[in-house]
């Protein structure tokens, strides 16, 4: 006789049970765990990396689920299960007109923003193997014929250098370290216009959400001084909201700001 299998609860919730019989009688929502979800929500969608959340969760000795430690893996799996917003899976399609008898989490909105920043092809959550040395290859064409330029390493009196050139029909051959530095220059001046960056940001579903992570963010910690200032919290437990909340605050802030791109050039 096959034995019955319990569906393994989402991280985020516990089971309430019934004291006479044992049974479950509903799921609830485990305060402590959901602060996690929501914290890691509103990273990500500020831009933190996986990485970085999980490295910071780890350091901070949060119980991770399983009794795990916290993976980059584990925590875009976590963050996307349709049913921390509320939502019910039938077949691997999600239902969205169909809500849980559980309390959500997060919202649906959250939760199609973080699934469309988590599925996005060109994300990449880590460097595996080569990765890309030159701006050109591959996008520039030459001036002269249109050909694709190219990468060669060509040898010199004492050392060898890398330069561009056609592949087509070798029109032209430039060091490539003093073209990309050029480039890497003029794309800099391009990107630090308002203009240009106020466009970049317009659907941008991180800038979009990072007001409303603002806004609830600072209600949080307007509530938490409220509950200082009617002495039903402690000071020693604001500045510890302060510590954790102000810097995320801050970096909504900058994702919110369409005129504020950073700008990382490597040589």
């Amino acid at each position: 006789m096959g034995r019955s299998r319990r569906r393994a609860l989402n991280y985020g919730y516990r089971n309430e049970y019934d004291a006479t019989t044992g049974k479950v009688l509903r799921r609830v929502v485990d305060a402590e765990q959901a602060a996690v979800v929501r914290e890691i929500a509103e990273r990500l969608l500020v831009g933190v990396s996986a990485a970085e959340i999980a490295a910071d969760l780890n350091a901070r000795d949060v119980p991770a689920p399983a009794g795990t430690v916290w993976r980059p893996s584990n925590i875009t799996r976590l963050i996307k299960a349709p049913a921390l917003a509320g939502l019910r899976v039938y077949r691997g399609e999600v239902l969205d007109e169909v809500r849980t008898t559980w309390e959500p989490i997060l919202t649906v909105d959250d939760h199609r923003r973080l699934v469309a920043l988590l599925t996005d092809p060109t994300r990449r959550s880590s460097r595996t193997g080569a990765h890309i040395r030159h701006l050109l290859p591959g996008v520039a064409e030459c001036g002269v014929c249109g050909g694709p330029v190219r990468t060669i390493t060509r040898k010199r009196a004492r050392d060898r250098v890398v330069v561009y050139n056609c592949r087509a029909r070798y029109c032209f051959s430039r060091i490539a370290a003093e073209v990309d530095d050029l480039v890497g220059q003029v794309m800099i001046g391009y990107l630090s216009r308002p203009d240009v960056a106020a466009e970049l940001a317009a659907g941008d579903p991180v800038a979009e959400g990072a007001a409303e992570v603002v806004a609830r963010l600072r209600a949080k910690l307007e509530e938490a001084r409220r509950l200082v200032a009617e002495d039903r919290l402690s000071l020693a437990s604001l500045v510890d909201v302060e510590r954790r909340i102000l810097p995320q605050i801050n970096a909504a802030e900058s994702a919110a700001d369409p005129t504020s791109v950073e700008i990382i050039w490597r040589a």
